[in-house]
């Protein structure tokens, strides 16, 4: 693991996480539409109107939009086949994609998931609730687990956007309550700490260490995971661990979940040892794609919040 210090700091060019909104694409092929849905979304989201859906999956990679909403009542590519095709291309199957139509029978809605959608918004659109009702929708892709305290809490976010987001606000909040916080990640530390956590970093009341890679291949292999704690501790110049908050990101990258016996031992064995060691934890996790595994990581979520799994 490494930690980032003084000498790492974050490009003063790249803009603050906190002062961007979200950006969603609107897609459909009519102008007065797309006009109301940008004015009604504007105090929240930026927006980008798309008026062919093939076109918002070449765009995804380069914006990374937050969410897509798409008229199911649209020429060329209807709205079912183009969220048939962001599903299946690998640029768009991660971002939430919220549907619009003027028919919203139980079939219809039942198609939609089953194409995959995230949510459903019926027209004629009500414009004083809608930006209310797109974060809503959003909110709900994101599952939390938590203990009966509230001090040790395991979330099962959809995207790593959701992911970060989530991260981001919570070792904020944190922090600003002056707490102390550990931050176990494996994204780099330029690529997240920003103007507004590098202090918290320089009076050491935020610890951020990357995992690195060579721990997938020891962790499973451990007997003893408690050095690990010991290695995180000297990194805090002799204050206790007790005195600080874990966010760690996903966890389950360290071992493999479809060997579930043997994940869940582990994760048992590290959930112990994390809420004996920490003031409280934060886990974070995205939710897998896998239809066999899906029911088994809220089994280890439950696990990480120091609930049964019976």
């Amino acid at each position: 693991m490494e930690t980032i210090g003084n000498n790492e700091k974050k490009s003063e060019s790249q803009p603050d996480s906190t002062t961007e909104k979200p950006l969603i694409f609107l897609i459909d092929d009519d102008e007065d539409l797309l006009a109301i849905l940008e004015k009604a979304l504007s105090d929240n989201f930026q927006t980008l109107i798309i008026t062919e859906p093939i076109e918002a999956v070449q765009l995804a990679e380069e914006k990374s939009p937050r969410a897509m909403i798409l008229d199911l009542q649209m020429p060329n590519i209807d709205g079912y086949e183009a969220l048939k095709i962001f599903r299946e291309h690998p640029f768009t199957n991660n971002i939430p994609v919220i549907c619009m139509s003027s028919d919203s029978n139980q079939k219809i809605r039942t198609h939609l998931d089953t194409l995959g959608a995230n949510g459903f918004i019926k027209k004629p659109l009500n414009v004083e609730i809608l930006s209310r009702t797109v974060n809503s929708i959003l909110r709900s892709l994101n599952q939390k687990v938590k203990s009966k305290k509230g001090d040790y809490n395991c979330y099962v976010t959809f995207n790593d956007f959701e992911k970060n987001n989530l991260m981001y606000e919570k070792i904020s909040s944190l922090l600003e309550n002056g707490e102390r916080v550990v931050f176990l990640s494996w994204i780099q530390g330029k690529d997240f700490i920003d103007s507004r956590l590098m202090p918290f970093v320089d009076d050491n009341r935020l610890i951020f260490l990357e995992i690195k890679s060579s721990m997938i291949m020891k962790f499973p292999f451990m007997q003893n995971i408690s050095p690990v704690m010991a290695d995180i501790h000297n990194f805090t110049h002799g204050e206790s661990l007790q005195n600080y908050y874990l966010i760690f990101d996903e966890p389950r990258n360290l071992y493999d979940l479809s060997i579930q016996e043997k994940a869940l031992s582990k994760t048992m064995e590290l959930s112990r040892l994390i809420n004996t060691s920490f003031k409280g934890s934060h886990i974070y996790m995205t939710k897998t794609r896998n239809p066999n595994t899906k029911l088994f990581q809220l089994k280890i979520a439950r696990v990480f919040s120091g609930m049964s799994v019976n």
